[in-house]
């Protein structure tokens, strides 16, 4: 006869699985990412297979995979339309194989080489330059260097000539490197619109809001400027 130790002496070892990760659907999403979808059917004819049933839908958001911005990129490019934007949704359907176990295995290996395959980088990827890039990318930009460039020559006149014309400057301490610039609010702010107004393309919106970081970015007259919707940057 085997005797099994009380409840109370193995339930410190012991979680609860139907509790954990299942409390609300950011937790089921986050401990269970990829989503399977099958149907099943039930009807009266001269054989019991409905051709539908072997099809499998896979559906795994983006945010779960860890992904780099290369990679997330790359994946979106190779996956074509099966990328939804909006809810940061990819969808894979596989119904080339007779069973429905086989597609599924099917829709898993796409699924591994997809991630596996965005993570690699070509060789001819490192000679892209910045306009052969799919969407502009503020960081490492002629117009991040130009910006620093432009904010160490007006601080230099300002020390040649003894003189503070700008509060943006007037923060700059001389032990200030490149990456201490980029990362001053005003700089920040520049940044993100002028991405924004090369991404998002030029409204009303967009303009006003670049033009405000100028402003801001060279300690410009802070008055309204009437504006017209025929501005190009």
């Amino acid at each position: 006869m085997i005797r099994r130790p009380p409840r109370s002496t193995l339930f410190p070892y012991t979680t609860l699985f139907r509790s954990v990760g299942r409390q609300t659907e950011e937790d089921i999403e986050k401990h269970f990412p990829i989503a399977i979808t099958t149907n099943d059917y039930c009807f009266s004819g001269p054989s019991i297979r409905n051709p539908a049933a072997r099809i499998i839908t896979l559906e795994v958001k983006l945010s779960s995979m860890q992904l780099d911005e290369h990679a997330k990129d790359k994946l979106i490019r190779l996956v074509g339309g099966r990328y939804n934007s909006v809810n940061n949704l990819l969808t894979i359907v596989t119904d080339r194989c007779p069973l429905k176990k086989q597609n599924y295995d099917y829709a898993i290996y796409l699924l591994t080489a997809l991630f596996h395959e965005s993570w690699k980088t070509e060789s001819w990827e490192n000679e892209k330059d910045e306009l052969d890039m799919e969407k502009y990318v503020w960081e490492g930009s002629t117009s991040q260097s130009t910006v620093v460039r432009l904010l160490k020559d007006i601080k230099q006149v300002e020390k040649d000539n003894g003189i503070v014309s700008s509060p943006v400057t007037s923060g700059m301490q001389p032990e200030f490197t490149d990456q201490d610039i980029i990362e001053l609010n005003e700089v920040s702010c520049y940044g993100q619109t002028v991405t924004k107004l090369h991404n998002d393309g030029e409204d009303v919106y967009t303009v006003r809001k670049y033009k405000e970081s100028v402003k801001k970015l060279l300690n410009l007259s802070q008055e309204e400027i009437p504006f017209s919707g025929d501005v190009s940057v």
